[in-house]
């Protein structure tokens, strides 16, 4: 059997070739060698010749190889395929196609491969661009969220305390109490700390203990900072080993989740002992807040913002929040990590 030149073939029929110049879209036929045997486009004005060039000499060399290895498939499995070609065309710049390749057939042999290019490159600089809106409004909300959390469990915390140590220094003024005066100082102290806070996170962008305080000392004034008379007592036992082998990136989210744990437990479980442990145990690193109020029963489809807070912040050091609950039985809020090793602190 004489086997045609595809270029031969197109050229003879005239109504095929009409249509052809007429779609609009780029079509083309390869031999099976991978060389172009009819265009319908120009490339380039003027006119660039490409018939009868080869893949590797039309397409660069990051995209040839495999627009080949397709044109062979194609040519061999009878199957069409698809793909994405990038180019670089003289006079115009770079461009993106999208390609479909289908087997052409003479009496049921495969002669050649026809492409059928569309320019995509205009849709895949917008989706790009969608792609980079995308991924800097989803940095900026995470922004938000971590600015929010930071407002609602710093300075917003710290805020409270300072409340309440006013309203301790009310009650002891209307009783004739000796230390309003020293509720007065203390708030003024929890206001002043509150305020360098601020400065802290307006210039800084962040917040949280400063870092001239040690651990012991962020812990203890932060969470007795919500004693008051009146108030449950708060109970602390924290591992001073324990609290020294928490990652520095552990630390804050810790110390701001103890602090909405107390905080609520201080406003809402009318507690009358709040106890505040941290220990290492069987690999684990477990913060427990437990309280003897009165309970209540959860509800995972209406949950506040400071439970969100915590459970945000145990997600960001890769740990475990649960709330353990009953009506009229008390709450223990439990957050644990793994420990880490001991030649990572060695």
């Amino acid at each position: 059997m004489n086997r045609l030149d595809p270029a031969t073939l197109v050229a003879a029929d005239a109504s095929w070739l009409a249509q052809a110049e007429g779609v609009p879209f780029q079509l083309a036929t390869f031999s099976l060698d991978g060389r172009l045997t009819y265009f319908n486009r120009r490339a380039t004005d003027p006119p660039l010749e490409t018939t009868r060039r080869h893949v590797s000499e039309l397409l660069p060399p990051s995209e040839a190889p495999r627009f080949l290895e397709t044109v062979r498939r194609v040519a061999r499995t009878g199957e069409p395929a698809e793909l994405e070609v990038a180019t670089q065309i003289r006079g115009v710049g770079s461009r993106c196609y999208r390609v479909y390749l289908s087997p052409l057939r003479q009496q049921g042999e495969i002669i050649a491969v026809m492409t059928v290019s569309a320019d995509i490159t205009d849709s895949k600089r917008a989706e790009a661009e969608l792609r980079m809106s995308v991924n800097a409004l989803q940095r900026l909300a995470e922004e938000r969220a971590q600015l929010s959390r930071d407002l609602h469990d710093g300075i917003l915390q710290s805020l409270y305390a300072v409340g309440l140590g006013l309203e301790a220094a009310r009650a002891a003024l209307r009783t004739g109490a000796q230390d309003s005066e020293s509720w007065i100082d203390r708030s003024i102290g929890q206001l002043n700390e509150t305020m360098r806070m601020i400065r802290r996170f307006i210039s800084e962008g962040v917040s949280g203990f400063p870092p001239e305080a040690s651990l012991e000392e962020a812990w203890s004034g932060i969470i007795r900072g919500m004693q008051a008379p009146g108030g449950p007592s708060i109970e602390l036992n924290i591992e001073r080993e324990t609290l020294r082998a928490l990652p520095a990136s552990a630390q804050g989210e810790l110390l701001a989740v103890a602090r909405e744990a107390v905080a609520n437990a201080v406003r809402h479980a009318g507690a009358r002992r709040i106890t505040v442990r941290l220990e290492r145990s069987e690999g684990a690193i477990r913060l427990d807040v437990e309280d003897d109020g009165t309970g209540y029963a959860p509800d995972p489809q209406h949950r506040g913002f400071g439970i969100l807070n915590m459970m945000q912040r145990a997600a960001k050091v890769d740990g475990e929040l649960s709330i353990h609950t009953t009506p009229r039985a008390g709450t223990l809020i439990r957050l644990e990590l793994a420990a880490p090793s001991e030649a990572s602190h060695g």
